[in-house]
């Protein structure tokens, strides 16, 4: 019985409020479970979508309609430039002598392992140095030696100039001899001058001074050597300098980004030969309008919120037509990828191999599929169909099975399916707004839902407190509230959507729902319908397919135009919602299902050319923080569209910024 797993019926629920009614008392539901057979009292379990469980009706409200006014964001409305990631620390190293280039590269150090095409062997000082090869994305350090230009001419100098200095010693040593010699002349010419008295002279006095003279020159010619010496020692400093210009050095920690000049080529004066880039502080550049400039000043902190462009992490190719569904199976370990298609195939794709495990055949059309909840500890996936029946398929067994078929069909094709939270109900929703709950493991009939929607039903969601969220093609999205015999319409209905968006969904901690409308898809609270973020297709057209919250409710995977899929993070108390990711398809496309792991560690999306793209998830860190940086730059002067340039700096944490792409300047002004 339905009772055994989702608690005490509805019947018990009517008495227990009849009851309390007469007493006085407000009514309260409790979730319960029990075993059958067992006569030991109920359970207390925790109110869930897992379990449909019998509940007094909350007194009638008027239906919720969207509110037409524009986004509120709290805790104020935000101020938004676009702006670009740039390089603060950007080099271009140039040569600073002419010559051949001889290698372009970093010296390899000891235990280094460089495969052999790297490798070039290069003389340096004297000495013969093995380098690898610089090419771009490699790492230099500042002052590292990259590059060597040809040092013939500046070596042939150097030993000019080195054998210049020692001529140069070697006459200042002849010059110091011949010194101390004619000093020692003068000195006995002035002894006999000192002696001589009278007339009696030992010295005549021109021999006298022309000793002195001679001394007094070679003193002078000694001090001439000595300085010719520090003139040939100059020239080689200047010639040994000049040699270092032949060494290309890093100016800074950086990145190769560019090399204009390769081994082997000749090179002149300034020519730049490699880019160096320095990730590590970046600067944001925006135009801000005019009314804006009041809020913006120097030294002022400001909201980043950038946007990356990323490539996928797997392509499943194997459907022969589009792709109408897809979902991840139950078990995190080893996660599958199922996907349906209009080929009458659902496909189970395995992540690990990356290969095709097995192909569900289906006598018709399969226009969707669910996996059951990781927390039934089943493996199974739903599929629905054109022919108008569900069937369940063990995930944990081959392709030859018999799937479970639901005992009875839907009028028409069925449009989505969902698993309750504990995997043994799963509902169905179809053509002419049918909307069906049937056991998993018997494929029996609950029971159908009452009228609500105008018709096909294109997307289910269970949400906690015996809710299911439903979307259909009336452009309506309705709230129900489950029973143990039937379901009833809640007052909480949203009307007038966009309708572009078949598959729209509600946070899985059930506090808010999208909306769609055309190039906004609004997100709203649950049950109020207050607009607590927006967020706006910029370029790609309408929002199409698929708009749902990741399982931790901080992210929203949409797609929008063509091959255009977006992930966003979803508004918070503090900040907007905004993209931040722009996932990159392998060619023009057009995307038409998508779905989450169910752990939030990669999604996943179908195509109207049958391919199926995995796509990674980042981190919940990198959301826990709002990116700030500091205002450097605002202008007081205005461009010709009435904008002024404004540039704020921040650290680039772990260097996963990149320059050159796009990023939103955000500033929540005070009130």
């Amino acid at each position: 019985m339905l009772r055994t797993l989702l608690g005490f019926g509805f019947a018990g629920v009517v008495i227990a409020v009849i009851v309390l009614y007469v007493v006085g008392l407000q009514p309260v539901t409790t979730a319960t479970t029990e075993t059958p057979g067992s006569t030991s009292p109920p359970k207390r379990v925790a109110q869930t979508g897992a379990h449909l469980l019998a509940a007094a009706e909350p007194p009638a409200r008027a239906a919720v309609q969207p509110p037409e006014n524009a986004a509120r964001v709290p805790p104020h409305t935000p101020i938004v430039i676009e702006a670009h990631i740039a390089v603060i620390d950007k080099v271009d190293i140039p040569a600073l002598r002419d010559g051949r280039l001889l290698v372009l590269g970093t010296e390899v150090q000891a235990g280094e392992n460089v495969p052999d095409e790297r490798k070039v062997e290069v003389e340096v000082d004297g000495q013969e140095k093995i380098f690898r090869r610089l090419k771009e994305g490699d790492t230099v350090k500042r002052n590292q030696l990259i590059g060597v230009i040809d040092p013939a001419m500046a070596d042939s100098d150097i030993v000019s100039k080195r054998r210049k200095l020692e001529a140069a010693k070697a006459d200042a040593r002849g010059a110091e001899a011949a010194r101390e010699e004619y000093k020692a002349r003068w000195e006995a010419a002035d002894s006999l001058k000192k002696r001589s008295v009278g007339a009696s002279k030992y010295i005549s006095d021109e021999e006298h001074r022309s000793a002195f003279a001679s001394y007094a020159h070679a003193v002078a010619d000694a001090e001439s050597k000595q300085a010719a010496i520090g003139v040939a020692e100059a020239e080689l400093n200047v010639s040994k300098e000049l040699r270092a210009w032949h060494n290309i050095r890093a100016e800074f920690d950086g990145t190769v980004m560019e090399i204009y000049r390769n081994k082997g080529e000749s090179v002149k004066n300034l020519d730049q030969v490699v880019q160096l880039q320095n990730h590590d502080r970046i600067r944001i550049d925006g135009r801000a309008e005019l009314q804006y400039l009041p809020y913006l000043e120097k030294g002022k902190k400001i909201i980043i919120e950038p946007t990356s462009k990323v490539w996928f992490k797997q392509m499943f190719v194997g459907h022969l037509q589009a792709v109408n569904g897809v979902a991840v199976g139950a078990d995190v370990n080893d996660p599958t990828v199922v996907s349906a298609s209009e080929d009458t195939t659902a496909r189970v794709w395995s992540r690990g191999t990356r290969q095709e495990k097995m192909v569900l055949r289906h006598p018709a059309a399969v226009r969707a599929v669910a996996c059951s909840p990781a927390g039934s500890r089943i493996n199974l996936c739903v599929t629905g169909s054109a022919d108008g029946f569900a069937r369940v398929w063990d995930l944990s067994k081959d392709a030859g099975q018999q799937p479970v078929v639901t005992q009875e069909r839907h009028k028409g094709p069925i449009y989505s399916v969902a698993f309750t939270p504990d995997g043994n109900y799963f509902a169905t929703g179809g053509d002419r707004a049918e909307i069906c709950i049937w056991r998993t493991n018997t494929g029996e009939l609950k029971y159908r839902f009452p009228a609500g929607h105008l018709s096909a039903v294109t997307s289910l969601q269970f949400l906690p407190g015996m809710q299911l969220l439903s979307t259909g093609k009336d452009n309506s999205i309705l709230l129900w509230k489950l029973t143990e015999e039937s379901a009833k319409l809640d007052a909480t209905r949203f009307d007038r959507r966009g309708g572009t968006v078949s598959s729209i969904g509600a946070s899985p901690d059930g506090k808010h729902v999208l909306f769609d409308k055309g190039t906004q898809i609004q997100v709203l609270s649950l049950p109020e319908g207050k607009t607590e973020g927006v967020l706006q297709s910029a370029g790609n057209g309408n929002f199409t397919a698929t708009a749902l919250f990741s399982p931790d409710s901080n992210l929203i995977l949409t797609a929008s135009g063509s091959s255009a899929v977006q992930l966003w993070r979803a508004p918070t108390d503090a900040t907007r919602a905004y993209e931040t990711r722009q996932y990159m398809t392998a060619g023009p496309t057009t995307t038409t299902c998508g779905a989450f792991a169910q752990d939030g560690s990669f999604a996943v999306t179908g195509t109207n050319d049958g391919v199926v793209y995995v796509w990674p998830v980042p981190a919940k860190e990198e959301f826990e923080k709002p990116l700030e940086a500091e205002i450097t730059r605002v202008d007081n002067v205005l461009d010709g569209q009435n904008k002024s340039k404004i540039s704020a700096e921040m650290v680039n944490p772990g260097g996963k910024l990149i320059p050159g792409t796009k990023a939103n300047m955000v500033l929540y002004p005070k009130d």
